[in-house]
């Protein structure tokens, strides 16, 4: 017989011999419930291989050929493309995939944000010794309120998917709260670095805790995605001489690392992606000019850019959603917060806070 066949078995487990595969095999219908996805999954690059067509005449009196060859299809409904998606955009509150102006308010313990999507939101949640410790700890794709108590070692999160209390006995008074994806589960992992032992201790929500020594006691910890592979790493910014060091190696980051000259010993760090490579670039901001330097990752060229004066807290984020991160400053006196847009090259002064708030963006530039 010619034709077009689908798959189908009719009466369970077929007696093949080698040279085909041993059973048990996947069942298609009206015999079993497999189906091209539950075998081969949603993604196409399954489907490569050899295709190999075994035969099995199980009853008696009948007689055929296989003369004319044979061939297979793959109908456009067998499998779908998964395309890499971008990473979720860092102090996103509401899950659009674009950076929110946002405050906290240590005299009133309170969060304001203004988010791109949702519009403002005011909450209650913190003291004024807290340290803000922002991030996505519970995998949704929206930043999570969050604080550090130095006092007690606690962190205090407000899981933003079902909003119930996240909270984690991690660390002591003298630590400087860092948080991060280390283990590229989707979720941000509790971690501090301890400045008297230059000692990060993380606690990975897969795979537990680990430490490493990397950094030294007047050391800046920054976290950053130094080769884009969508997981955490460590980093440190050495004031006193200017210098970045950066290591992918969670294990044994003291023996693997890279030092970058990059700065002042009056300058600011303030690491993001400005180019929408994935990975996060050197940077930082000048305040006795004004001018934002940063190392372009995706092709090592230099970029300097005067925005902002002396007073300005650095806040960049990817508020446009275009995957690189803007430049923003926050400034305290008017509480105005000034955005130059990456996608366009727009200018953007929005007012939005008092003199003596913390822009969440600037949670981590100890």
């Amino acid at each position: 017989m010619t034709g077009e066949y689908r798959p189908t078995c009719d009466s369970g487990q077929d007696p093949f011999v080698a040279p085909a595969p041993p059973p048990p095999y996947q069942i298609a219908g009206p015999g079993g419930l497999a189906t091209f996805a539950s075998v081969f999954g949603t993604n196409g690059a399954n489907m490569n291989g050899d295709w190999k067509l075994f035969i099995v005449d199980d009853t008696t009196g009948n007689v055929g050929q296989l003369a004319g060859g044979w061939s297979i299809t793959f109908e456009s409904t067998d499998f779908a493309c998964q395309l890499a998606s971008r990473s979720p955009a860092q102090f996103d509150y509401d899950g659009d995939g674009r950076a929110d102006v946002s405050v906290f308010r240590p005299s009133a313990g309170t969060w304001f944000l203004q988010d791109s999507t949702a519009g403002f939101t005011a909450v209650s949640w913190g003291l004024a010794s807290d340290k803000i410790v922002p991030a996505d700890y519970d995998g949704d794709g929206k930043t999570d309120i969050a604080v550090y108590r130095p006092s007690e070692g606690n962190w205090y999160a407000l899981r933003s998917s079902n909003g119930t209390l996240y909270a984690a006995n991690f660390g002591v008074a003298e630590d400087l709260p860092s948080p991060g994806d280390f283990d590229s589960d989707g979720r941000a992992d509790v971690a501090v670095f301890r400045p008297s032992t230059g000692t990060w201790w993380i606690n990975r929500s897969t795979g537990g805790i680990i430490s490493a020594q990397f950094g030294t006691s007047t050391d800046k910890p920054i976290v950053g995605d130094w080769n884009g592979d969508g997981r955490a790493d460590l980093g440190v910014f050495r004031a006193s001489s200017g210098t970045w060091y950066t290591s992918t190696d969670l294990v044994d980051p003291s023996h693997n690392f890279a030092s970058t000259p990059f700065g002042t010993s009056t300058d600011l760090a303030t690491p993001a992606d400005f180019d929408g490579d994935s990975r996060t670039d050197v940077a930082v901001f000048r305040p006795s000019n004004g001018v934002w330097y940063w190392l372009n990752s995706s092709n090592g060229s230099f970029s300097a850019t005067q925005f902002g004066v002396s007073e300005d807290i650095p806040s960049a984020g990817d508020f446009d959603g275009d995957g690189r991160a803007d430049l923003s400053v926050f400034r305290p006196s008017g509480g105005v917060w000034y955005r130059l847009n990456s996608s366009n090259g727009a200018f953007a002064a929005v007012q939005f806070g008092v003199s003596g708030d913390k822009p969440t963006q600037a949670a981590f530039r100890y």
